[in-house]
């Protein structure tokens, strides 16, 4: 697996626990959660990679940062989909399915949209600390 790829997936699940234990006492803040979690998957596959354009450094970001922040993201979504089928909303079988489909189709646009965001995060934090060009060693000079 991709260093940056499993960093985003490490960051992502230490989000998921988090987001477990958050969105318990407040639902809205897996969300944030998930923004921060891109930005520290971003910033750290930046600083940890020698890469030399910030473009390079805004595309490992956002990789990075798309993987963490939908992983974390992802237990809100299954936990909302859990809970619209095992509520009894509607009182026809018709029409409650129609609301768990619905609501599962809702819920993976949200899902899509959070971690779109934390790849931007990410990919905005990675580009701003990737410096804009690599460091030149410099050769030693030699005494006359």
């Amino acid at each position: 697996m991709l260093a940056k790829a499993r960093i985003g997936f490490v960051v992502g699940i230490i989000g998921l626990v988090l987001n477990g234990l958050v969105s318990g006492f407040k639902g809205i803040a897996g969300l944030f959660l998930s923004l921060v979690a891109g930005a520290m998957a971003g910033f750290i596959v930046a600083r940890r990679r020698n890469l030399s354009p910030k473009r390079e450094g805004a595309r490992v970001g956002a990789l990075a940062g798309g993987i963490a922040g939908g992983t974390v993201i992802f237990g809100q979504v299954i936990g909302a989909m859990i809970t619209l089928l095992s509520r009894p909303l509607a009182e026809s079988l018709v029409g409650q399915l129609f609301i768990a489909i619905f609501g599962a189709g809702l819920d993976l646009v949200v899902w899509i949209v959070i971690a779109l965001l934390a790849a931007s995060v990410g990919a905005g934090v990675g580009y701003f600390v990737t410096p804009s060009q690599l460091p030149v060693n410099n050769p030693p000079k030699l005494k006359n």
